[in-house]
Order: structure tokens, then C-alpha cells, then sequence
């Protein structure tokens, strides 16, 4: 904790600029170890339990709260493995052939979401273009 103490103060970096992201493995049809039935009922099905579909989605937040934009990695070899849906255009949608996180898709993270990020928080903040930010992350191979 100290270095990050020490980096903020000795760069300046504002809270805006400071970002804590992960990759979290989210189930496509959720489960759980509890379901519902009427009182008394004989029998309880359980369904979806066998289904491990999952997705994985980078998470960041700043130290001042802001939530970044998403990336969401589907599992698949081109773009159509993407739903047909909507999602916020500032977030990425992309894909790996397992659905996790590598070094490609951290890239996409780097390019379509921090940098951006950084450079809007910076112009919001009327801060010079070469003002550093920090990026706090674990210690995986992937980053």
C-alpha cells in the first residue's frame, strides 16, 4: 500500500486516475445452492445446476468511484460468437477461445478501455495530456 501512497503523491495523480480492475467469471444461467417451492411440496427440481456456460468480464473502478466501461470476453473464434444484443458502446465486447482473459484481450482492455478512460477523466479534470495515471491489478500472467 505504501508504494501506491507514494506513486500518487509523487506523480500527482488525481483519484480519478487511480484504477483497480480484475476478471470475473460470470455463469451465463445462474445457479445457486436454494430454490423455491410451495410449503409441503413432495418434490423441488432443480434446474441449471449441470450448465457451466460461463463469460468473463473486466471490472475497474477508479479511488473516486467511477465505475469503468465493461469488456466482456464470450467464448468463440470470430465475432459471431457475440449475442445480438445492444451492450453501452463504450464497452468492449470481444472473445477468446475459452472465453478467458489473455494477453490479447488485456490489450483490447488497455486500448478500447483504460486509455480512453484516462484521457476523458483527464480533459473532464483539465489536467495536460501527459499526466500520469495508476493502474492497480494482481499479479497474473495475463497482465
Amino acid at each position: 500500500m505504501k508504494r501506491v501512497v507514494d506513486a500518487v503523491k509523487e506523480n500527482k495523480i488525481p483519484p480519478q486516475l487511480v484504477i483497480n480492475f480484475d476478471q470475473t467469471g460470470v455463469k451465463l444461467v445462474p445457479t445457486s445452492e436454494w430454490t423455491v417451492a410451495a410449503e409441503g411440496a413432495n418434490q423441488v427440481e432443480i434446474t441449471g445446476c449441470d450448465d457451466k456456460s460461463e463469460i468473463t468480464a473486466v471490472l475497474g473502478i477508479s479511488l473516486a468511484g467511477t465505475l469503468l466501461p465493461r469488456q466482456v470476453i464470450y467464448a468463440g473464434k470470430t465475432d459471431h460468437c457475440h449475442p445480438v444484443f445492444n451492450f453501452p458502446s463504450q464497452w468492449n465486447i470481444t472473445h477468446s477461445e475459452n472465453y478467458w482473459s489473455n494477453g490479447v484481450t488485456m490489450l483490447e482492455y488497455a486500448d478500447k478501455i483504460l486509455v480512453p478512460f484516462c484521457n476523458r477523466m483527464r480533459r473532464s479534470l483539465e489536467l495536460p495530456a501527459d499526466q500520469k495515471a495508476l493502474l492497480i491489478f494482481s499479479v497474473f500472467a495475463t497482465h
